[in-house]
């Protein structure tokens, strides 16, 4: 062979330089766009992060209430139950702890525990027909 390259070999290098070189640039550019946040999500994200926040802002007295209200229905059933002469029935007892494990899973403990151990330590007597 002669010391001289074919003029088609020399233009086929070219052409196989110049699409690797582009292929290559354009594989680049998407990875580096891969690893960037896209800004509407990012910003659609920062809005639901924001209504997350003030609807955990407004469930706080939500359930501070719903609370209240549970407290307040135990200590009815326990007045029910010294009306009754300190006799609870399974079904105020039963009532009774419903009532008290849905305050105790919103976080009520103390006094609502007691009211409720109160009710389920009292004796047991079949509630009377009502005339």
């Amino acid at each position: 062979m002669t010391g001289t390259i074919p003029v088609w070999a020399t233009i086929l290098v070219s052409v196989i330089t110049t699409c690797g070189g582009t292929v290559a640039g354009w594989v680049l550019r998407r990875i580096d766009q891969a690893g960037k946040p896209d800004p509407a999500l990012s910003k659609r994200l920062d809005q639901v992060d924001a209504s997350l926040t003030q609807l955990d802002q407004r469930l706080d007295p939500l359930q501070d209430g719903v609370k209240t209200m549970l407290l307040c229905k135990l200590e009815q059933m326990q007045r029910e139950m010294v009306d009754a002469g300190g006799i609870a029935d399974n079904d105020l007892k039963t009532r009774a702890e419903g009532v008290y494990a849905t305050y105790h899973a919103l976080g009520g403990n103390g006094h609502g525990t007691q009211v409720n151990q109160d009710i389920q330590d009292a004796p047991i007597a079949p509630r009377k027909p009502q005339a």
